[in-house]
């Protein structure tokens, strides 16, 4: 597949989404309340709670400057400060603070423009297509690791591997 066969129904139609589950993923919209529990596992993530409680006054102006004046990239933000993100040691404020914001699920990928994502708030980019999470957090979770199965096949029972990345500990 080429990426435009996929343009049209990602980035017009909505009728997916752009999401971090494991790796870079494009799900139906319909599947979008699958992925609140690994929200807030980002969330939770040591680094990213570090991240989100430094610089937590900018990341509220940057929310607000999106919800204002709409999609944005990480190249129209002016604070090219050097941070530490979730990938990279040495990552812009404004490349590290969208990539958390997407992951925690309080922003989603408006478009893409040679290649490069241009972030705006769920809310504001799929209006009332965006599904509304009427169900208990366990049976979002075992939908989630369902829906991981059948994308990746058997995975192994301790809870090792990469097919589990993000699913939780082999505990869990």
């Amino acid at each position: 597949y080429h990426p435009n066969s996929y343009y049209d129904w990602l980035y017009t139609k909505r009728k997916g989404i752009e999401c971090d589950d494991k790796e870079l993923c494009i799900v139906p919209i319909e599947d979008y309340p699958l992925l609140t529990h690994h929200h807030a596992r980002t969330l939770a993530h040591p680094r990213r709670k570090g991240f989100l409680k430094k610089h937590n006054l900018k990341l509220e102006a940057l929310l607000s400057r999106i919800a204002s004046d709409g999609p944005l990239s990480s190249l129209e933000i002016d604070d090219k400060t050097r941070v530490i993100g979730d990938w990279t040691e040495n990552s812009t404020f404004g490349r590290a603070a969208l990539d958390i914001l997407w992951k925690a699920g309080k922003l989603s990928v408006a478009k893409r423009v040679n290649g490069k994502k241009y972030y705006g708030l769920p809310q504001t980019i799929y209006e009332e297509s965006l599904p509304q999470i009427e169900t208990p957090s366990e049976t979002i979770e075992e939908a989630h690791i369902l829906r991981r199965l059948l994308a990746v096949g058997i995975l192994p029972k301790s809870g090792s591997g990469g097919g589990w990345q993000g699913l939780g500990s082999s505990k869990d």
